[in-house]
This record gives structure tokens, C-alpha cells and sequence, in this order.
């Protein structure tokens, strides 16, 4: 029978037998006392080791003096490190190492961080250098990259070295001293460790080879490499003569320097006092230094093996807010705001443990090339875990970060409204969510949502797309549209827009809120990587592709979401999808968190108005960062609203701003797919909710602004008639036009003339001119800047941006094809050169207005059977006078006449003249009639010969001649007359005739010498003329050339000062320029000299690259289908040698200019 005495002894003995078989792993330390008792000539690097051990962990306590709020970076941090390579190594590989790899292992493990132990002496001497101050000025300009409490430091010692008096109390001096001068040595501490050459220099000196101290491959570089890119390993030697005749390997000894560094993640890295005071007052630890202590304390669990390593974390909300549950937590914002510090922890997790990664997989790719021959392999099995109360953190997480710095982003953007214009970034996200919801309501369509209002997935897509599996776009057209109970499905899916007072919270937010796809972790991806396309998305471009072409989202720029950086740190998306849960996925700046990009699952019982979504749907909501809206100076730039007169607090003047700014940008677009709303509120600091003013309707949908709304003629799709259908549709002053085939919609609106009575006499006051005739947009976003729709390089750079545009109707035109990067940059803002040409809206113009034409037509012979004729118009016969021009210029003259026939009569009776002038209002548009217009010469030029003047010419005044069309001008003469040149001219419409000039020789002198470059005044006060200015230059059309005139000039020429006055952008034909840099040399040595080399200037100019580049140029353009080539060229090359010759003379024998030139 058993005793319990027996029983003991035999658990006692048990235990005698575990102690005997068990022993604790071999250490770095044992091995190399082991190999110092073994072998004498190691005993002298093993007391070495000793001594430098002791030396060095004295020296570490001084980083606990200076990083004070860090982690252990002493003497215990080296042990954990050299512990974690002991680890790894295990018992079988110790054995395996050198003398000398076991003395730098330990040596390199402890001196690592020896920057970071900066004495009092070292500290004294950085605050007073200038290096220092350099640091502080440099970082000025990036506060907003870094922590608030690094760029309040900044702010603060910038302040006392400006004004040499603290305005701080001295506790806060001392602070922000300590946080600068942790964050002016941190990034640089890896650098610190060459001090330890000259520190111990008598300790190594007669014990230790130079080169094992420093060199190429001595403790330093080790050191070095360990704050360094990985690449860096590569520079040291993978094998070198040891110590004491063994053999070294410094590259073996480096790469288990950075993995042990990073091994050391354990709980208690902190001191026992930081665990004190972060439980007393946290304001005293920088937020980041709490966070990184969350970081250790989360790990818990952590295996390190040979064969393999696991790291597992739980972040625990209730723990970093000292609660025993997060549902304890007493407020929303409580819970909201611990629920995201879980996250910042566990983002730091995923940042710590996804480096530990790279390193794993640099060695076992590379090990052969950094280990020992046979000393095993490197773990390639990670188990890598992290939770966040409770639920995993997602994987994806680890992975998704932006792919550009918000520092490259932001030199990209340089120079566009998207840089300019700190509020761009809210059109970006009310345009993600259009995009959104068009996707979403397209998806609704072919899955059958809407067939009770007649559209299902058979009626829009494409028989041979469902039969084929083809991917053609839907030919489900904008006009179908017009059938209401069709357009109320965009009443589905509003868009609201809220700025937010949240005076629990502290802070101003936008939420953009919308009933879109809603956003996956695969379409995280395609936003992290920066300027790519939507298209690119699999999901959707699957949905895309078979969308009808007008209905396409236009969001193809990313990078344009990066904007929404100049208002904050962070964008988030609360996004759900149907049978999925919600989804909190945020996108952080650079600046902020290096492009980090986190995706979490919204526990279900977490409810508020920023959660309230619908489902599909997201929610895109911002803090404005305060900080983003100071100067350089410091000072709050608002721009809606003056802090100076009207002073508030700071969140009550920045929630003003941000309204103010988010109502002009919404209206900014008059229309859209969908209504867009706007609603600003309070959350007041109980929690209640409550609007500041009534949800209000910013923006229409063109498609269906609501039940009953009934918009004026072109706001909205109702604009056309429903029966029968047509593409075109008018009233007396709009005309309509849907283009099926190009996807644009045209609105032609009537600029009308304005008829003035007085003392009984009614005058007619043409529109005035105007900067641009084209308001274009793309898929409604308006394209403020687009220029380049008129000729390129007709006028000098400088001139083409003030030159103002003549004409008696607007162009609207909206795009809604699916090529946005054909028409806009990046900032959605400027037309691309060559995107839209003007010629090309000219002729879907004329087509607009020969319908229109015939629609009036129609009308007025209604009116005219009724003996109503004229009453059409009495009411605004400006828009009458408008229409007349506008169709004279435009259709034929028998459609014209038509036209003009029927209100005849009702234009006599009002006997009307041309303001300002004795002209019947009739004879503008009688093509044979001739008008003069005198322009004023320099007074140099009115001693040139004049000319016999006409008689059969009307005068008018140039003011009154250049607001009509351009086009519509046909300058046939030009004379000098007196102090005057002048222009006698038709006002005819454009057509395929050549517009040749008749010019005097008066005429002609005046066009050569105003096409030189003049540096100042008048010819007479000019100190010096640019002869080599007349290359890739254009003179008048004179018609003694006419097989030299070309209807465009090639985009390196350029219209000179000959060419300037308004009357010339009437002209449309050209003769080049032949001169080159020879010939303009010979024009130089002969005019001002008054000698004759008209010979030698023919003979350069027929011989050079340039004359035959012209002639080429001439033949291209006018005389592509000619069928005698050969004689052709000869007339061309005959016509430019008069020229030249007459060129030369006139400049010759016209003294006054040749007094004008400098004899040189």
C-alpha cells in the first residue's frame, strides 16, 4: 500500500531526474568564455569584451537623461537584442561561431545605440550650433508633417531664437527643449556610434586592430548599417580574417544586429515611472511615446525559434483608456476615440512586424551570401498576428499604403488649381460620390431593381452583348429618359453634403454622404495607388464596361483625392454593401502616417451620425485640421471668412469657413446626374443633433431635379420634347442639341443687341466683346480655363490670353463620352491643347442654326398667316437683330432671305441705326456693301506716300466693326490715307474663296517694318531693331502673292506686331516668312547702311533649309491635289523672289527707317 510518504519521495525524485536532464541554452556570453578557458589567445578579447561591456552600459544610462519618454535603449535593450539572436541562433549554431563573430555579435549588440547616449557636454554644445538652428527653420517649413507636440516644440523654440525672450512658461521651454532635441538626434542616432573610436580609443589601443574598430567592416559600420537601408548589408565583406587568426563574418554580424534590434518587442521596454505617469497625467508623455509603449504591452504572445518565429497582439481599447471594458467607456466620443488609438497601436504593430518581414525574406533569399558556409537556414515560417479588441486586424492593412508621397504628390500638382485652391479637395469627394451612385444605379438596372419602370438588363443591354458575351456599351440613350417615371430612379440616389459643429469632439467635419457602390478591400488597393483609374478595378470596369457611354462616371483621375490633404490628415469612409458589415476604411496622408491605409469592421452595436449610411453606401467624412489654414507667418488665412472682424472662437470661425466653402463649391456646378444637397449642423456637447438651417437642394439633377420641379428651358433634360422625340429643340432665344453620336449636348444661347431710344431715334448697341464665347463641360464639371479651343499661336502668348472674342450667341457645351483625360489635366479645370477645336464647333453650330432657322420659319409663317408678323419679336427685338446676324453669318443666303422676309417689315418700322454711327441697321448685313475703317498711324509712318483714298465706302468706326465675328470681316484693301491706314471691308460669311488683301506699297512698308521685333516706342526712338525677329514670322495676305497665301501658319510661327490690332484678327490668310539666320545676317549689313543686297538676300534665302521648308509648307496646304507639282513649285518659288525683292527695296529706300537703325 502507498504512503503519502512515499508518494513525495517519489515526486521528489521525479524532479531530480527534470533538473538533471534539463539545462538552459547556451548564451553568446557562455560560448565565449568556453572558447577563452579552451584557447589562451582568446582570453585577452574575452577581458576586452568585459571591459568594453562595463564601459559602454555606463555611458547608455545617460539616453534615459535625454530620451526620456522613449523605450530602454540602455543596457537592457542590448541584452534582449543578444537574447533574441540566442533564440534564433540556437544551441547548435552558437557552438559553430568564431571567437571573433561571438566578440562583435556582443560588442555591436551593446554600441549600437550609443548616439542615443548624448552627455550633458554633447547636448550643450548642439543647442548652441548652428546646425541646430538650421534644423529648426527647416522643420518650420513641414510642421504639418509632423506630431502636434513636435511642431508646438518647434513653434516654441523658434520663438525664443527669433525673439530672445521665452513667452512660454519655463516647464513648457524645457519640454519642447527635450522633444526637439530627441527628434534632432533620433533619425541620426545610428550615426552617433563613431564617437566610440575616439571614447574608448585607450581601451582598444594595443588590444584591438584598427579595422575591427573602424574601416570597412569594424564595429562603427556594423553599428551604422542597423539605422540604414537594407542594401547597405551589401557593402561589407561577407568573410574576413578573424581576431585571433579565427575567421569573422561581417556581414553575418550586421544582419543579426537589425534582426535582433527588431526582435526586441516584448512587454516592460519601458520604465517602471512612464507606466506612473501615463495612468496619472498622460499630457506630460508625447502622444507618440504612448502609443509605442501600447505597442509592446500588446504583444502576447512571442516565439522565437531556428525554425520559426510567432508574434501575436492584442490591442485592447478598454486597456490603453484604463477601463475594464470599452462598453464602461462613458461617451461615444470616449469609445470612438479609444477605438482608434487600438488602431494607431495596431497600425504600429503591422508597421514593426511587416519590417521584421522584409528582413526575414532578405535573408533566406540572400543567406548563402551572409551566413557561414552550413550553418542552416534562416525561419521562412512568420506566424504574424494582430487583434484588435477581438477581431483580427485585417491583413490587407499591412500591404495597402499609398504608393507616392503626399511631398511628390503635392510637386505634381504643382501649378494647378488642384495645388492652388485649398478647397478643390471638396469637389473631389462630392465627384467620388456621383461616381459612386451612377455605378450603383447602373448595377440596380441590370440586376431588375427598376422593371416595373419599364428598364431591366434586357431592355438597355445590347442583344449581341448577352448572346456574344461581348462588352458593348449600352445603347440606352440620354432622351430615354424623357419618359418621367424612367428619370425619377435619379431620385434614388441624392447626394448630401454636411458640414459639422461637433462640440463633443472639438472639431469641424465634412461628411459626404451618398447611396453608391459602396467601397471593397480590393478597391482600397486601386486608391492606394496613386493617379490610377478606376478603370483599372476589376469590380469596376466589369460594371463600366457595358454602361451606356453618357452615363460613365468620369472619376479617372486618383491622385485628385489627395487634395482633400490640404483640409486634413486623415479621410475615412464608412462604407457598407448589402450582406456585408460595415466597414471603417481609413486613408491617411503621407505627412501624417506615411500613406497608411486601414481597413476595419464597425462592430454593429457602434451607432451615430456618422454611421448612419445607407446600405449600399458610404459616408466620407474629414476633420479639418485647424493647423492647415495658417500662413508662413502663423496666421489664420481664411478666405470666407476675417478672424479681424469677425472674432469667435476658433472652432465657431473655422466651421464658418468650412460652410461658406462647401456651399460655393457645390454651386460652383449648376447641374449633375443627381440633386445634391447641403445641410450644416450642430452635435452639441450632449450629444444632440441639430441643423443650423433647413436641407437645401445646392445643385439640380439634370435628369430629375424632383417631383413637379420644372426648371427654365436647358436646365434640365425636360427640355426636349417627350412626343415626338427629337434631337433638337428651341425657343425664340435657346437653341438645343443632343449629338447621340459624339455623347454632347449644345446649348446655343442668344447674346441679344440692345435697342436705345432717344429724342425720338432708336440706336442698336452690339453685344459687347467678351474673353470667351465657350463655356464647356465634362460630364457637368465646368472647364473655367479653356483657351485652347481658338487657334493656336494666332497671336503672341501674352496677347492670346487678353485678346476678347466678338459674337452674338454663347456655346455651351456639355461632354458626356467617356475619354475625361482627352479633355482635362489632372485639376479638371483647363481644357487640353487640341481637345476641343473651334472649327469643329463652328460647324455643329451652323448645323444647330440652319434648324433653327427653318424652326423660325415655320413659326413665322404661322405668324404671317395670321397678320401677326414682327409680334413675335416686340417684345425683344434685340434678340431679333442677334438671330439676323447670327444666321447671316452662319446659312445659306436663300434660307437667310427666307428667314429675313418675314419680319421685313417689322425691321423697318423700327428705323434703326448702328449706334454711334450713320448707318441703317439693314446694310450690315448687305454683303456688297463696303465699310472704311481708319486707324491711326505712329507719326513716323505718316510720312510714307499716301494713297488715292475711295469714295464708295461707309465709314464705321473700329470699335463698332470688331464686335462682329471675326470670321465674318473680309478686309479687302488696305491704304494709306493721310495720318490714317485704312481697312475698307465686307461684312460677308466665311467661305472657301482665298481672302487676299489688295495693299498699297504704303500698306505693304508698314506690315514689313512692324513685323521686326521693336524694343521700345515709336521707329524714330527704337535704339535697335532685331533683324533676326523676322524668322517663323507671317506677313498680310497682299494679293500680289497670291500662290504664297496659306490659311494657317505652323505652330512654331507667330504673328507679329504686324499683326496686332483688332482689325488684323480679322485676317485669315498668310504669307511665311522665308528668312533664316543667313539671310536676316544680310538684311543686317545692307538696310541700315542703305546697301543694295537684294541679289545676295534672294540668292541665301533660295539656297537655305527654310525657303524650302515654306514652299513644302504652302503646297500642302492649298495645292495637295494639284496635278503639275513641278510648275507649281516654280510660280511658288517665282512669287517669293518678287517678294523678297520688293521686301528689300521698300526697306531700303524708306529713309526715316533706315536713320532709325544703329550703324554698328
Amino acid at each position: 500500500m502507498l504512503t503519502l510518504s512515499k508518494i513525495i519521495n517519489s515526486v521528489l525524485k521525479g524532479e531530480c531526474a527534470m533538473r538533471e536532464n534539463y539545462s538552459m541554452p547556451m548564451t553568446l556570453e557562455k560560448h565565449f568564455e568556453n572558447l577563452s578557458i579552451n584557447y589562451p589567445s582568446v582570453q585577452e578579447v574575452y577581458s576586452l569584451w568585459l571591459l568594453l561591456k562595463k564601459r559602454i552600459e555606463d555611458e547608455l544610462i545617460n539616453s534615459r537623461s535625454i530620451f526620456v519618454n522613449y523605450s530602454f535603449h540602455d543596457g537592457s535593450h542590448s541584452r534582449s537584442i543578444i537574447q533574441a539572436i540566442e533564440r534564433f541562433l540556437g544551441d547548435e549554431r552558437i557552438y559553430q561561431l568564431s571567437a571573433t563573430d561571438t566578440f562583435m555579435l556582443l560588442a555591436c549588440a551593446y554600441a549600437h545605440d550609443y548616439g542615443m547616449a548624448q552627455t550633458f557636454n554633447k547636448v550643450y554644445h548642439i543647442l548652441g550650433s548652428a546646425e541646430f538652428e538650421n534644423f529648426l527653420f527647416e522643420k518650420e517649413e513641414k510642421l504639418h508633417l509632423l506630431e502636434q507636440e513636435d511642431a508646438w516644440a518647434i513653434e516654441n523654440l523658434l520663438d525664443y531664437v527669433k525673439n530672445k525672450t521665452p513667452h512660454i512658461p519655463l516647464n513648457d521651454l524645457y519640454f519642447s527643449i527635450m522633444l526637439i532635441i530627441q527628434l534632432y538626434l533620433r533619425p541620426i542616432h545610428w550615426k552617433g556610434v563613431a564617437d566610440i573610436k575616439k571614447d574608448f580609443d585607450q581601451l582598444f589601443l594595443g588590444h584591438l586592430k584598427k579595422r575591427f574598430v573602424h574601416g570597412s567592416e569594424g564595429i562603427v559600420e556594423i553599428c551604422m548599417c542597423h539605422g540604414q537601408p537594407v542594401s547597405e548589408l551589401f557593402h561589407l565583406s561577407t568573410r574576413a580574417d578573424g581576431i585571433v587568426g579565427d575567421e569573422y563574418h561581417p556581414r553575418f554580424v550586421a544582419t543579426m544586429l537589425r534582426f535582433g534590434d527588431l526582435l526586441d518587442l516584448d512587454n516592460g521596454r519601458f520604465p517602471i515611472w512612464f507606466i506612473k505617469e501615463i495612468a496619472h497625467d498622460k499630457n506630460v508623455i508625447p502622444r507618440l511615446s504612448v502609443m509605442h509603449f501600447h505597442k509592446h504591452e500588446a504583444v502576447s504572445h512571442l516565439l522565437i525559434t531556428p525554425k520559426k518565429i510567432e508574434i501575436i497582439a492584442h490591442c485592447n481599447s478598454a486597456e490603453i483608456k484604463n477601463s475594464d471594458n470599452i462598453i464602461n467607456l462613458t461617451s461615444d466620443v470616449e469609445r470612438e476615440k479609444a477605438q482608434k488609438e487600438s488602431y494607431e497601436v495596431a497600425s504600429l504593430i503591422s508597421d514593426w512586424t511587416e519590417q521584421l518581414s522584409i528582413e526575414c525574406h532578405e535573408m533566406v533569399v540572400y543567406w548563402n551570401e551572409i551566413a557561414q558556409p552550413n550553418f542552416g537556414r534562416p525561419p521562412a515560417n512568420l506566424n504574424l498576428k494582430i487583434y484588435v479588441d477581438g477581431r483580427e486586424y485585417m491583413s490587407e492593412n499591412r500591404r495597402l499604403q499609398m504608393k507616392m508621397s503626399q511631398e511628390q504628390v503635392m510637386n505634381l500638382l504643382e501649378g494647378t488649381s488642384i495645388y492652388r485652391d485649398r478647397y478643390v479637395g471638396i469637389r473631389e469627394i462630392i465627384q467620388n460620390a456621383i461616381d459612386a451612385s451612377l455605378l450603383q444605379l447602373w448595377k440596380d438596372i441590370i440586376e431588375n431593381k427598376y422593371i416595373s419602370y419599364g428598364l431591366s438588363k434586357d431592355s438597355v443591354i445590347p442583344c449581341e452583348s448577352l448572346t456574344n458575351k461581348e462588352n458593348v456599351a449600352s445603347d440606352f440613350d440620354l432622351l430615354d429618359l424623357l419618359d418621367e417615371k424612367k428619370a425619377s430612379i435619379f431620385g434614388n440616389y441624392d447626394v448630401t453634403v454636411e458640414v459639422i459643429k461637433d462640440l463633443q469632439r472639438r472639431n469641424v467635419f465634412i461628411v459626404v454622404k451618398d447611396k453608391g457602390i459602396g467601397i471593397t478591400k480590393e478597391d482600397m488597393k486601386y486608391i492606394s495607388n496613386i493617379g490610377a483609374s478606376k478603370e483599372k478595378n476589376i469590380r469596376i470596369r466589369k460594371l463600366i464596361e457595358r454602361m451606356p457611354i453618357w452615363l460613365k462616371p468620369s472619376g479617372v483621375f486618383g491622385i485628385g483625392l489627395q487634395s482633400v490633404f490640404q483640409l486634413t490628415d486623415c479621410i475615412e469612409f464608412y462604407t457598407r454593401q448589402h450582406n456585408m458589415p460595415e466597414q471603417l476604411m481609413s486613408l491617411y496622408s503621407y505627412g501624417k502616417n506615411h500613406g497608411k491605409i486601414e481597413i476595419r469592421e464597425v462592430p454593429e452595436n457602434i451607432d451615430g451620425m456618422y454611421y448612419d449610411n445607407a446600405i449600399p453606401g458610404t459616408n466620407v467624412k474629414i476633420a479639418i485640421e485647424p493647423r492647415k489654414f495658417n500662413d508662413s507667418t502663423g496666421n489664420i488665412n481664411f478666405i470666407y471668412y476675417d478672424p479681424e472682424f469677425d472674432s469667435g472662437e476658433q472652432i465657431d470661425m473655422l466651421f464658418s469657413e468650412i460652410c461658406k466653402a462647401c456651399e460655393a463649391k457645390i454651386r460652383e456646378i449648376k447641374h449633375d446626374y443627381f440633386n445634391i444637397y447641403y445641410q450644416p449642423l450642430v452635435i452639441e456637447k450632449d450629444g444632440r443633433k441639430k441643423p443650423t438651417t433647413e436641407r437645401r437642394c445646392l445643385r439640380r439633377s439634370y435628369i430629375y431635379p424632383g417631383p413637379g420641379t420644372k426648371g427654365k428651358f436647358g436646365d434640365d433634360i425636360k427640355s426636349f420634347p417627350y412626343k415626338p422625340r427629337k434631337s433638337y429643340c428651341f425657343t425664340d432665344n435657346m437653341a438645343y442639341f443632343w449629338d447621340k453620336k459624339t455623347y454632347r449636348a449644345y446649348c446655343l444661347i442668344i447674346r441679344p443687341c440692345t435697342i436705345k431710344e432717344e429724342n425720338g431715334q432708336r440706336t442698336l448697341i452690339l453685344p459687347p466683346k467678351v474673353s470667351n464665347l465657350y463655356n464647356i463641360s465634362y460630364k457637368f464639371n465646368i472647364i473655367s480655363k479653356a483657351d485652347s479651343v481658338y487657334t493656336k499661336h494666332s497671336f503672341k502668348a501674352y496677347d492670346q490670353v487678353r485678346r476678347l472674342h466678338a459674337g452674338f450667341m454663347n456655346l455651351d457645351v456639355l461632354i458626356l463620352d467617356e475619354h475625361p483625360s482627352r479633355y482635362m489635366n489632372i485639376d479638371r479645370d483647363r481644357l487640353r491643347e487640341d481637345a476641343i477645336n473651334e472649327d469643329d464647333l463652328l460647324d455643329v453650330r451652323n448645323k444647330i442654326l440652319n434648324h433653327w432657322c427653318d424652326y423660325f420659319c415655320e413659326k413665322g409663317k404661322r405668324y404671317k398667316e395670321q397678320k401677326n408678323e414682327g409680334i413675335r419679336f416686340e417684345k425683344m427685338p434685340g434678340i431679333l437683330f442677334s438671330l439676323i446676324f447670327s444666321f447671316y453669318q452662319n446659312i445659306s443666303s436663300h434660307t437667310f432671305n427666307q428667314f429675313l422676309s418675314l419680319y421685313k417689315e417689322f425691321i423697318d418700322s423700327l428705323n434703326i441705326t448702328l449706334a454711334d454711327e450713320n448707318i441703317k441697321v439693314s446694310e450690315l448685313w448687305n454683303p456688297d456693301k463696303i465699310f472704311k475703317v481708319s486707324l491711326p498711324l505712329s507719326t513716323d509712318f505718316t510720312k510714307m506716300k499716301d494713297d488715292e483714298p475711295r469714295d464708295d465706302a461707309i465709314m464705321i468706326s473700329a470699335d463698332q466693326i470688331t464686335r462682329f465675328p471675326h470670321r465674318l470681316v473680309n478686309i479687302q484693301s488696305i491704304l494709306k490715307e493721310g495720318n490714317n491706314l485704312s481697312y475698307y471691308l465686307h461684312l460677308q460669311p466665311l467661305d472657301d474663296n482665298v481672302r487676299a488683301i489688295k495693299m498699297s506699297d504704303s500698306a505693304r512698308l508698314h506690315d514689313y517694318v512692324n513685323s521686326f521685333d521693336l524694343q521700345e516706342g515709336n521707329v524714330m526712338q527704337r535704339k535697335s531693331t532685331n533683324f533676326d525677329s523676322i524668322q517663323k514670322k507671317v506677313f498680310k495676305p497682299d494679293d500680289r502673292y497670291m500662290h504664297l497665301l496659306v490659311p494657317c501658319l505652323p505652330h512654331t510661327f507667330y504673328r507679329g506686331n504686324n499683326l496686332q490690332s483688332e482689325l488684323d484678327y480679322c485676317i485669315g490668310w498668310y504669307i511665311l516668312s522665308p528668312f533664316d539666320y543667313k539671310s536676316t545676317k544680310i538684311l543686317s549689313q545692307g538696310i541700315p547702311f542703305g546697301i543694295d543686297v537684294r541679289q545676295e538676300l534672294k540668292e541665301s534665302v533660295l539656297n537655305g533649309e527654310q525657303f524650302k521648308k515654306c514652299v513644302s509648307y504652302i503646297i500642302k496646304k492649298r495645292y495637295l491635289n494639284c496635278p503639275n507639282k513641278e510648275k507649281l513649285e516654280s510660280d511658288i518659288k517665282k512669287e517669293y523672289l518678287e517678294f523678297i525683292e520688293h521686301f528689300a527695296l521698300l526697306l531700303m529706300d524708306y529713309s526715316p527707317l533706315r536713320r532709325s537703325f544703329d550703324k554698328k
